[in-house]
């Protein structure tokens, strides 16, 4: 085991997380007799002055955990589901142990004890300066750090440093891509993934959208702090590697080119800007489809092109844009049952031309398209993911269950880091999976509630066929509501590694911004058109870091809901809660309620309702003011609003679900996709998709194997959804077995290999 210890006081609590599949309850428990299980190990250390939360229940009974300690340090409490324990504040050797016992109210012979042992601070914690508090460091058994501290602020700055000193060439790496720099370090053959990720990462006022998050950030009291302590972590240990540069990680020492560990220029600080924009970079690759939109728009122009003038010009490109409903309907919420839609929906003359017209357009802007497509194959592309909740009533234990299971690519590294951080005076208590570069605990539990995330798969992302004009002083624009609106010209400098060090880019490309979209893409071949695209996360106004950090300590499902939902401003302004990357929250607390909250921002879209001109907004649309996301009196963006996105919590003394559990896995939360008309929705809810990472086959048996377990008052265990994350059942082949069977029926003979 490996121990780092700080200065004067601390707590620690030796945590055990899943790696792989992140299986945990909001108390776990099971046994067939009254039996006490605790969070902690039955041995502890403590140092002086710290403090240190224990909690349990008592399984298969009613009764109440009974608290008793023998020898120095003091309790909070001596009955209930927690106590705290406080060491003395002086350090005695000869006193420096302490027994807690806890054991059930009706059962003294049900108990569990723990060994705890005072320590004896030390000078530092990892070379980590300017903490306020104190910071303990241990490892368990799966090498998995506890940070204890007394003020969060100094959990999160030695959370960097170990970050860093486990994950620092990851971590540069995922910087250098976010912020459109890793030529700097892989060479030349990294400029077109420079150059893309630049032009996607500006926003419509022509920001480098990590700069404007930080800006944005620096307003926040609670993130700030946190932010600025992290860094400091992670810079810590960049100056150890620049004084021993045998502490550089191996990984550097594969690449083509060599670098420098004690030159800024080729390991340069990190900064609170490479914190925001690594964040926004995870964002931008689980939920902005521009890509998809571009090959959608291709396929659309030359199919169109090809059926020109046919007397079924448009119906035959409609149709085959329909998509048949699933012939296995299952979601997290109840669907409208609707019957599949006729093929109505209808492309006006004007919008199959300007499609086809804009093939040649779309053509220049695949290169940059590709690019972004190999960056996210170099981050780690979502491959579809699955997660439940159970609620206390029906479990065998009495507690919620939450099951999570993350289908991300299997890197090495893996993208997920596990750490488990305890701040005593602001009550932090959250262990779980984080992506190295940023703090929050993006996986996990906190002292009350545990949560599990997918991705939701929300249309956040729209490509505009821009009309370029100029001025009437002769500047470059764009036509837009009748009128030219000038372009900005970001201007860039690339740099890129050679054999002898940095090199610049002669002429580098400037990022050019159409003002009421975003950023150009590409010009056609003529520079009489262009592509711009479009995403929420290219809004800076957003508070999704502080909504992970409330997440983090939420006291309850309702707490967590309101820290992710936060508070839209009608107005179109900042926005308070998760905003980026929609990802399916499913939660569950200590008091056995759950919940679903799927938040973030899906623009609203007043031209795409139920007599949309079909097929967008899914394939590049017309620029020129016809198909705009709505905004506010200040220009801000307006999302859906919180009442028509899907959602689940517990209301009027419920546990937040009727069936007794939520459980999603990439497909369509709310049946909107069940007639097969993604505009057309009942209940008022607008337009969010148009088609999902997953058609339901996944959820269908996550529902199916609860449901049975459920039935007649069934309860389910532990070990049950340990089985059910290990299913390897494909029920996508139902479908197609009845017309197999039916083949057999009418001949039942062996069917023969090319026969």
């Amino acid at each position: 085991m490996r121990s780092l210890t700080g200065v004067r006081e601390g707590s620690y609590m030796k945590s055990v997380v899943w790696a792989a599949a992140a299986v945990s309850a909001a108390l776990l428990a099971g046994c067939s007799s009254p039996h006490v299980a605790l969070d902690q190990n039955s041995a502890v250390s403590v140092p002086v002055g710290g403090s240190l939360v224990f909690s349990g229940i008592v399984q298969d009974s009613s009764g109440t955990i009974q608290w008793t300690l023998d020898g120095p340090g003091s309790l909070s409490n001596t009955s209930g589901a927690s106590t705290v324990y406080t060491a003395p504040s002086t350090y005695d050797p000869s006193a420096n142990k302490a027994t807690l016992t806890a054991s059930a109210s009706d059962d003294k012979d049900a108990k569990q004890v723990v060994e705890i042992t005072i320590t004896k601070p030390t000078a530092s914690v990892g070379g980590v300066t300017g903490l306020v508090s104190s910071v303990t460091v241990t490892y368990d058994e799966r090498d998995i750090p506890t940070i204890s501290c007394t003020k969060s602020v100094d959990c999160y700055a030695v959370l960097g440093f170990i970050h860093a000193r486990d994950r620092l060439f990851q971590m540069d790496f995922f910087r250098r891509a976010a912020r459109g720099r890793l030529a700097e370090l892989l060479g030349d053959a990294a400029l077109e993934q420079d150059e893309a990720i630049r032009t996607f990462f500006t926003t419509r006022t022509g920001q480098p959208v990590p700069e404007a998050l930080y800006a944005h950030s620096q307003e926040d009291p609670l993130v700030a702090p946190r932010l600025a302590a992290y860094t400091n972590g992670i810079n810590a240990f960049i100056g150890q590697v620049r004084n021993e540069p045998s502490k550089l990680p191996a990984a550097y020492g594969q690449l083509v080119y060599t670098i420098d560990p004690a030159s800024t220029d080729d390991l340069p600080d990190w900064t609170d800007v490479d914190t925001v924009a690594v964040a926004r970079l995870f964002q931008f690759n689980l939920s902005a489809t521009p890509e998809q939109d571009g090959d959608y728009g291709r396929w659309v122009s030359t199919w169109s092109a090809l059926l020109a003038g046919t007397p079924t010009d448009r119906d035959l490109t409609i149709g085959l844009w329909i998509q048949a409903k699933s012939p296995i309907e299952s979601f997290t919420l109840a669907g409208s049952g609707a019957a599949n839609a006729p093929p109505s929906l209808v492309a006006s003359p004007s919008t199959l031309e300007s499609l086809r017209a804009a093939g040649a357009t779309l053509g220049a802007a695949s290169r940059k398209l590709d690019a972004l497509r190999q960056l996210r194959g170099l981050i780690g592309s979502p491959a579809g993911s699955n997660n439940w909740v159970v609620d206390g009533e029906h479990t065998d234990v009495g507690q919620a269950f939450v099951v999570n299971d993350p289908h991300l690519s299997l890197n090495y590294p893996s993208n997920f880091h596990l750490s488990h951080l305890i701040g005593s005076e602001d009550q932090l208590n959250v262990q779980g999976a984080i992506f190295p570069g940023v703090p929050p605990t993006l996986i996990g539990r906190g002292a009350h509630v545990g949560w599990g995330v997918t991705v939701v798969g929300y249309d956040v992302t729209d490509l505009y066929l821009e009309t370029l004009t100029v001025t009437g002083a002769g500047a470059p624009a764009v036509s837009f509501g009748g009128q030219p609106v000038a372009l900005i010209q970001v201007p860039q400098t690339y740099k890129f590694r050679t054999a002898a060090g940095l090199s610049s880019l002669s002429d580098p490309p400037p990022v050019t911004v159409s003002p009421p979209h975003g950023p150009i893409i590409a010009a056609g071949p003529t520079a009489t058109t262009a592509i711009s695209a479009r995403w929420t996360g290219q809004e800076t106004l957003t508070d999704d870091l502080r909504a992970f950090l409330r997440l983090n300590n939420a006291a309850s499902v309702e707490d967590a809901r309101l820290a992710l939902e936060g508070d839209p401003k009608p107005d179109g302004g900042s926005y308070t809660g998760y905003y980026t990357g929609a990802q399916n929250f499913v939660l569950a607390d200590d008091q056995g309620k759950i919940g679903y909250v799927p938040h973030a921002c899906v623009p609203q879209r007043p031209f795409a309702a139920s007599n949309v001109v079909y097929p967008y907004p899914v394939v590049p649309v017309d620029g020129r003011g016809m198909f705009e996301w709505a905004s506010g009196p200040d220009g801000g963006l307006l999302c859906v609003p919180n009442d028509k996105l899907p959602r689940a919590y517990p209301i009027d003394g419920g546990t937040g679900s009727a069936k007794g559990y939520l459980a999603t896995a990439n497909a369509d939360p709310l049946g909107v996709s069940q007639d097969n008309n993604p505009y057309s929705n009942t209940g008022g809810v607008p337009y969010l998709s148009m088609e999902w990472g997953d058609q339901g086959y996944r959820i269908a048996r996550i529902q199916e194997v609860l449901d049975e377990k459920l039935a007649s008052g069934g309860k389910v265990s532990l070990a049950d959804m340990q089985s059910l994350q290990a299913v390897h059942v494909v029920i996508v082949a139902r479908p197609f077995m009845q017309y197999v069977n039916r083949l057999l029926e009418a001949d039942p003979s062996p069917i023969v290999s090319g026969s």
